[in-house]
């Protein structure tokens, strides 16, 4: 009987030994286990919502064709509220040239940098880097001549606050683009 009893004391105290390094083995897991998780799910997010931010204002790249224009468009302060958006009946390109026989510009009271795109025919024929407010591109040269015709042209306008240029509203204007 003494023996059986040695036996289970023995069984008890080895037990009580072994319970401090099964716990240690199960909190490493545990650990590793969060480590694993954060690694594959929280990180990227994290990662990728700063990739997101970097991306999301663009760099002030200012037109180089772009020149200041003397006057006034209205008598109007600057409004942040409000931005001038200019319209156009028609646009006229004379193939031979490849200018545009227009002047794309951003009204002084603008608080806003504008690049402005024309498309026609599905295709971007022009696209100017930033226009700051107070200045025009005269006839500008375009990157792409569509043959000889009428085409329904769409002027598009992004806008850029002037403080940290961050995106606001847009605007697109319906035209006519005539192809000489």
């Amino acid at each position: 009987m003494e023996n059986m009893n040695n036996d289970s004391t023995q069984e008890a105290k080895g037990g009580k030994k072994g319970a401090p390094i099964k716990l240690i083995i199960i909190l490493g897991c545990l650990v590793l286990c969060v480590g694993v998780v954060f690694a594959t799910l929280i990180l990227p997010a994290v990662k990728k919502d700063a990739e997101g931010s970097k991306t999301s204002s663009p760099v002030l790249d200012i037109d180089p064709n772009a020149q200041p224009y003397a006057g006034k468009d209205s008598s109007e302060a600057p409004d942040a509220l409000q931005t001038q958006i200019p319209g156009y009946d028609k646009i006229t390109l004379d193939s031979a040239s490849k200018k545009l026989n227009t002047t794309l510009q951003n009204p002084h009271s603008n608080l806003c940098y504008f690049v402005i795109s024309i498309t026609a025919d599905g295709k971007q024929i022009y696209r100017t880097k930033m226009i700051p407010p107070g200045q025009r591109i005269v006839d500008p040269a375009v990157d792409t001549i569509l043959s000889k015709g009428e085409y329904d042209a769409v002027v598009h306008y992004e806008c850029f606050n002037i403080e940290g240029l961050a995106k606001m509203n847009g605007a697109d204007v319906n035209t006519k683009l005539i192809v000489q």
